[in-house]
C-alpha cells in the first residue's frame, strides 16, 4: 500500500535470479535460490525486503502453498517447479505491476491486523460484514491443516463457529466457508448453507485436483436484530 514501487523493485532483483536459473534449465540452482531466500530471517529484513521475500516465496513455492513448521514457526513450503512440455521449466512472474497498483489503491484506509480468529470476530460491530475463511475441517480425518505450526483443531473449529454465532446475535452479517462435513454442519446449525465449487490444486495426485464442493454459510444477524 505505502511502498509499492520499492517492493516491485526488490521483486525485480529476485526475478532476475530465478529467470537466469530457468534460462539455463538449471533446477538445482533455481532451488538453491529459493532455499536461500526462504532461509532469511524476516526480522533481519526491512519491511520492503520482507514483503518482497514473502511474495517471491509464495509465487515460487509448491502450488503457492503457505505452511509453517511446528518448531520455530518458520515458513517451510518446498520449492515448486513449472514444467514446459519440452522438459524445460520456467520461472513464474513474481508480480503484475498493474495489479500491484490496484491492490495498493484498494488497501487505502484498510486496517490489517494479525490476531486470534476469535478475537477478530468478537471485535466486529453490529451491521458489519464478517467473511470467515479458516482452515477447513479435513474431509479425511488427519488431513492437512498445518498452515500454522500449531495447526487448526476441532476445538478451534468450534471456537470459530461459536464466535460467528455470537456475532450474528449482535447484528453482524456473517459469511463463512468450510468443507461439507458432519461436524461443520452441526457447528453452523441455523446458518443458510449453499454448496459451491472451488478449484483445488494441492492434491499430490492429479485426479484429486479440480473443482471440489465446499459449504458457503450465511447468517444475517441484522434481520434478527
Amino acid at each position: 500500500r505505502e511502498h509499492g514501487p520499492a517492493v516491485m523493485a526488490a521483486l525485480d532483483v529476485h526475478q532476475v535470479a530465478f529467470d537466469r536459473a530457468a534460462a539455463d534449465n538449471d533446477y538445482p540452482a533455481y532451488q538453491a535460490i529459493f532455499n536461500a531466500l526462504r532461509a532469511l530471517a524476516p526480522n533481519s529484513l526491512s519491511l520492503v525486503e520482507r514483503a518482497a521475500r514473502m511474495i517471491a516465496l509464495n509465487k515460487t513455492a509448491h502450488n503457492g502453498l503457505y505452511r509453517k513448521n511446528k518448531g520455530l514457526g518458520e515458513f517451510n513450503a518446498p520449492c515448486g517447479r513449472h514444467d514446459r512440455p519440452d522438459g524445460t521449466f520456467r520461472a513464474p512472474r513474481l508480480y503484475n505491476g498493474e495489479n500491484m497498483r490496484r491492490v495498493a489503491a484498494a488497501l487505502v484506509g484498510v486496517q490489517l491486523e494479525v490476531r486470534d480468529i476469535v478475537a477478530a470476530i468478537d471485535a466486529a460491530l453490529p451491521g458489519e460484514v464478517i467473511f470467515c475463511d479458516p482452515p477447513y475441517d479435513p474431509i479425511v480425518k488427519g488431513g492437512f491443516v498445518s498452515y500454522d505450526g500449531a495447526g487448526f483443531s476441532d476445538e478451534d473449529q468450534a471456537r470459530t463457529a461459536q464466535a460467528l454465532h455470537r456475532a450474528a446475535k449482535r447484528g453482524c452479517y456473517v459469511v463463512a466457508m468450510n468443507h461439507d462435513t458432519p461436524m461443520i454442519s452441526e457447528l453452523y446449525r441455523g446458518f443458510t448453507m449453499h454448496i459451491v465449487y472451488a478449484l483445488r490444486s494441492m492434491s499430490a495426485k492429479g485426479d484429486g485436483r479440480g473443482l471440489k464442493p465446499e459449504l458457503l454459510m450465511v447468517l444475517d444477524g441484522r434481520r434478527a436484530a
